[in-house]
């Protein structure tokens, strides 16, 4: 079963992939030219901050996984597509979490920003980069949903549980080191 939130104007405060809750994020965005005509990408482990809106949401998804929530609960979500549609701009920066890291790479697609203007937060690091972390900054006054199905959905009343949980899911996505050494090997 499918689960399509309405996030628009609280990305930020709705999506925890800051790490926090020491549950490590994971974005798997496509950074191309044309990117702000449309731009979608996937999240992997993050937490959902629940609000009394979400809440009401979610309770009439019938299903009894969701009876009985409150802000209290933890929702660890495996999964989720976030889809903001054309965006105004963007910037991205990227690191190094390695023993030796590489210098920040930075990228900006232009805009001009107005007072109304909604800019929104999501960090994680890149699963396509061994050990490199990014965060984005998306100016955009359209729309925002995640989407996400009810069997990559985690609840968690306890916080210990959701610890115990958090350690095995920052294992699975362990991304291995960049292999040291010579790219090329010269024999004589």
């Amino acid at each position: 079963m499918q689960i399509k939130l309405d996030i628009t104007k609280k990305v930020t405060e709705t999506l925890d992939t800051s790490g926090i809750s020491s549950l490590i994020t994971y974005i798997d965005i496509p950074l191309y030219r044309d990117v702000c005509n449309d731009l979608k990408f996937n999240l992997f482990h993050l937490t959902l901050n629940l609000d009394n809106e979400i809440i009401s949401v979610l309770n009439k998804q019938d299903n009894p996984k969701f009876h009985n929530l409150n802000e209290d609960v933890i929702l660890l979500i495996k999964q989720a597509y976030v889809e903001f549609g054309k965006i105004k701009g963007m910037d991205t920066v990227m690191w190094g979490e390695n023993k030796l890291p590489f210098d920040s790479c930075y990228q900006t697609w232009d805009y001009h920003l107005d007072e109304k203007d909604e800019v929104y937060e999501i960090s994680g690091f890149s699963i396509n980069l061994p050990y490199g972390g990014m965060v984005l900054n998306i100016v955009s006054n359209n729309p925002v949903t995640i989407t996400f199905e009810l069997n990559e959905c985690e609840l968690y009343t306890e916080y210990l549980a959701f610890s115990n949980r958090t350690s095995q899911l920052n294992v699975l996505m362990d991304t291995p080191l960049p292999r040291k050494g010579q790219s090329f090997i010269i024999k004589n």
